[in-house]
């Protein structure tokens, strides 16, 4: 984008940029609950540490296992295909020996439910400001998400309901980042121009793709859950374009 162009609109990834799944440890006690599973808070922590390390939809990503490939390659069109990707990638998950769970796949089961649920979400702590920064400027804000199920429960529940309604998801689209037909797709629901748009996200592999369509690209890397992501970053970005 030339700069002392106006920015029109800003584009946010969901997973890792305005939301983070909430601590693994969280997650496992939920989990462990629904199964009717007790466990002391050393043991869950430890669970929470195996699990993540087998990769939380919405977290780190591990390297993926060969078998699971194709499975992972499209976790993101559909609610089938986004539960056997992750379901899969959870049942690797390498229990402690002297924790004794009895059911390890229900468990990996119950571990995917859980991150469906909507207080198992955590927005950025400088998610909210940002938008409302950006809203009280005219500058209009989305959402554009890779994800395998509905997650405007998700922003309903944490008051982000008017990025909902104009959530442009990868299981309705058919297509995925960083595929440019899903960013041609949120251009479209606001009749906005992409070099007077500018792109937010976590990984370059699947939101740098907005670069071309000549977006304006910003990558922020995962942070842990509730912190403050550095979003202020995107106002830094909109003030220097438009200066």
């Amino acid at each position: 984008m030339p700069p002392g162009r106006a920015v029109e609109l800003v584009l946010f990834d969901f997973g890792g940029t305005l939301f983070h799944p909430a601590p693994a440890e969280r997650l496992l006690a939920a989990a462990t609950r629904s199964l009717g599973l007790s466990f002391p808070a050393d043991r869950l922590e430890r669970l929470g540490e195996a699990y993540a390390a087998a990769g939380i939809p919405g977290g780190p990503v591990p390297p993926i296992p060969a078998e699971l490939q194709d499975a992972y390659d499209v976790r993101d069109l559909g609610q089938a295909e986004h539960r056997i990707a992750w379901v899969g990638m959870l049942s690797r998950a390498e229990i402690p020996a002297d924790i004794r769970v009895p059911d390890p796949g229900a468990l990996a089961d119950a571990v995917y439910d859980q991150t469906l649920d909507p207080r198992q979400w955590v927005p950025y702590a400088d998610a909210a400001p940002t938008l409302s920064t950006l809203a009280a400027r005219g500058i209009a804000t989305g959402l554009i998400s890779n994800i395998g199920f509905d997650l405007r429960e998700i922003l309903y529940a944490h008051d982000f309901g008017a990025l909902a309604d104009t959530a442009t998801l990868s299981l309705e689209v058919g297509v995925m980042k960083p595929d440019p037909r899903i960013f041609s797709a949120a251009l479209r629901r606001f009749g906005a121009d992409p070099g007077a748009t500018v792109m937010v996200g976590d990984t370059a592999e699947s939101d740098g793709g907005a670069s071309a369509l000549g977006m304006t690209t910003l990558i922020l890397p995962l942070t842990p859950p509730g912190s403050v992501h550095g979003l202020a970053r995107v106002l830094e970005l909109v003030d220097g374009l438009e200066a």
